[in-house]
């Protein structure tokens, strides 16, 4: 866990170094707090502005977010972002997607990916898509649950599993792939009960993700 955290103390630092290179206004907090725990505050901070709704729920095809929409993972791709996002519908949560041109005003393009079979890990929710693209193809990597609270709500429950699924298009049609575990839960561990998916770089030859746990 301590190699865990340096790791993403070490990538924040350079995050926000190259930040500041590309003239952001990122700048060092003038005054450090020390918790009781003995972890200091942040040293950098973005000074950020509100900016209002920008997508409101309920907008989405065949009621797929009439509920709520949540958990956002965004992107550009020639000249175009792109929007995941969960979307709450009838039956219960799944990745969803918009797309914007100014990052203000977003059009939803309904669900993106499916329930599983009954009994499947993500029977009862595909959720919160991450993707990357290698050139070739695009990877997204989801979460997936067999548990939720009762309905209409169908709020995803423990454990929170990271799935795979593939496509030619970020549009899909996706292709989950069962048959690809990238990591799971490991009980007694401090991602005993989540292990869901971030945002995934790659360093040299490997790939990194940053994941969820609790």
């Amino acid at each position: 866990m301590k190699k865990t955290i340096l790791f993403l103390f070490i990538l924040s630092v350079f995050y926000f170094s190259q930040q500041k290179e590309k003239g952001s206004i990122i700048v060092p907090s003038q005054s450090i707090t020390i918790y009781s725990d003995k972890k200091p505050s942040a040293k950098y901070r973005l000074n950020v502005r509100y900016e209002g709704i920008v997508y409101k729920h309920g907008s989405g095809p065949d009621s797929c977010d009439y509920l709520g929409a949540r958990d956002i993972w965004i992107w550009k791709y020639k000249n175009i972002y792109y929007m995941h996002y969960d979307g709450a519908g009838p039956k219960g949560w799944l990745t969803c997607i918009a797309v914007s041109k100014n990052l203000k005003e977003w059009e939803s393009k309904g669900k993106v990916i499916d329930f599983g079979k009954i009994g499947s890990s993500d029977c009862a929710s595909s959720s919160y898509g991450t993707v990357y693209y290698d050139g070739n193809k695009w990877h997204m990597f989801y979460l997936g649950t067999p548990n939720t609270s009762e309905a209409p709500n169908f709020v995803p429950a423990f454990p929170y599993l990271t799935m795979k699924a593939e496509s030619k298009s970020l549009l899909g049609p996706w292709k989950k792939r069962y048959d690809i575990i990238p990591f799971t839960i490991e009980p007694q561990t401090y991602y005993s009960s989540t292990a869901s998916p971030g945002f995934i770089l790659k360093q040299g030859s490997e790939y990194l993700m940053f994941f969820q746990q609790v």
